[in-house]
């Protein structure tokens, strides 16, 4: 089973907006807790969310179905997310799916802030 840590901590120069610094893998032993997690933020206060992603070095298929999801509902409740740092690895698979042009993606908080 794998696990995935969560870091939050707020970004002050946009309101209602988290950093989520992710530890571990989005698959489908883990992609509960990563949805739950974000709609209790939501529940928190929270609507944007940038997504530290350089820790993650595997999403499956289910993984890739939950932030594709969980941008949706999202963006049609008025907010968003980014992915930041996104490891290597990630990035190729998100580039053979054509999702990098889905996903907001930067290179770090500060390009995606501004």
């Amino acid at each position: 089973m794998s696990s995935l840590e969560f870091d939050i901590s707020p970004i002050d120069a946009l309101p209602k907006t988290a950093r989520v610094v992710l530890n571990g893998a989005i698959d489908g032993s883990s992609v509960t807790i990563f949805e739950e997690r974000l709609r209790q933020l939501q529940a928190d206060g929270y609507s944007n969310f940038v997504l530290d992603m350089a820790a993650i070095k595997y999403v499956n298929s289910t993984g890739l179905g939950s932030l594709v999801s969980t941008a949706d509902n999202l963006e049609r409740l008025g907010g968003g997310f980014a992915l930041i740092e996104v490891h290597p690895k990630v990035k190729v698979v998100f580039d053979m799916l054509g999702l990098n042009s889905f996903f907001k993606i930067f290179m770090d908080e500060v390009e995606a802030i501004d």
